[in-house]
């Protein structure tokens, strides 16, 4: 069986999810294992659906969920109560896209 180095965990930020990422940092610091966070946003559109007003929209989106992000992480690690929690997750990623597409893209 292959060594486990590094865990993929897709968040939609949410109470079960923060558990969830609880345990992925516990799992992960038993098996040695870095711990990837990915958080993935729809693109939005407006009502008049112009490119610029897309592109916006999202930006807007992307910009809100970045801190939520960071904060998602921080009360993780403070959940899991591990000391090299911290040091475990490696990347804080969010993509604009389908969830389906952007995870599996992501495990392989």
């Amino acid at each position: 069986m292959e060594k486990v180095t590094k865990i993929l965990f897709p968040t939609d930020f949410s109470e079960c999810a923060e558990n969830a990422f609880a345990y992925a940092l516990k799992l992960a610091a038993k098996m040695q294992a870095q711990v990837e966070v990915l958080h993935v946003v729809y693109p939005v559109a407006e009502a008049l659906d112009y490119p610029v007003l897309v592109g916006q929209a999202t930006q807007n989106q992307l910009d809100i969920k970045v801190d939520v992000l960071r904060n998602f992480v921080k009360r993780g690690i403070a959940k899991a109560e591990e000391k090299a929690a911290a040091k475990l997750y490696t990347l804080q990623d969010i993509e604009v896209g389908t969830p389906v597409d952007a995870i599996v893209a992501n495990a392989q």
